[in-house]
């Protein structure tokens, strides 16, 4: 039994990867907060689409790109009070690019690495930093930085393009579903999207506003 704390969530995801992986098989894995609003439909919708075209792309290959899907941070700086101090962390002065943990994708390749290598996987207090950092030295992973997951500490203001929204009360999710689910996404502001990135740069370069 893993008592619930923020410094758990790290083994509780780790356990919940190991328990999902015994009872179904699958493709992908959407991790999500109990505060987080999904548009489900949507993120099905685009994983099938997704994965026909890589089966299609990669039908000759053996190494198939491993999807890590979510909204990035790729320059935070090492938390040193609260409850999210990372007491352990000396890898370097920023973390490592990570998914925001209020919702993300992993292929069940990354899942399966996961649970195989998790006696001997470092375990932040963070579990999102912790995923982020696992993943880091993989060849082959498809890092998709979405800014239509809205998943930071302070969420961007909603929009209707929005697929994933963080820190959202029940209430609010009722709402949500009944005024902007599958409506058209003439508010989306350009401007208010987020970061963006480029991979071929270090962690603390790779970002734009």
């Amino acid at each position: 039994i893993i008592m619930h704390s923020y410094d758990s969530l790290t083994s509780k995801v780790i356990v919940s990867f190991e328990e999902i992986s015994k009872l179904y098989s699958f493709k992908y894995l959407i991790k999500s907060d109990d505060d987080s609003f999904m548009k489900l439909n949507i993120i099905i919708e685009e994983l099938e689409a997704y994965d026909q075209n890589l089966v299609e792309k990669y039908k000759h290959d053996t190494l198939i790109p491993q999807l890590y899907w979510g909204y990035f941070n790729g320059a935070a700086r090492v938390k040193t009070s609260g409850p999210w101090t990372e007491k352990e962390w000396i890898l370097c002065d920023r973390y490592l690019p990570y998914a925001l943990g209020g919702g993300y994708v992993l292929s069940a390749t990354l899942v399966k690495f996961i649970t195989d290598n998790a006696l001997y996987l470092s375990k932040y207090n963070s579990e999102d930093i912790s995923i982020g950092t696992w993943l880091a030295p993989l060849n082959n992973v498809y890092r998709r930085h979405d800014p239509r997951f809205n998943t930071q500490a302070r969420p961007r203001p909603f929009s209707s393009l929005h697929i994933v929204l963080h820190k959202i009360t029940p209430l609010e999710m009722q709402n949500i579903w009944n005024k902007y689910l599958n409506k058209p996404t003439a508010d989306f502001n350009i401007k208010n999207v987020g970061l963006f990135y480029n991979w071929d740069t270090s962690p603390s370069k790779c970002y734009t506003n």
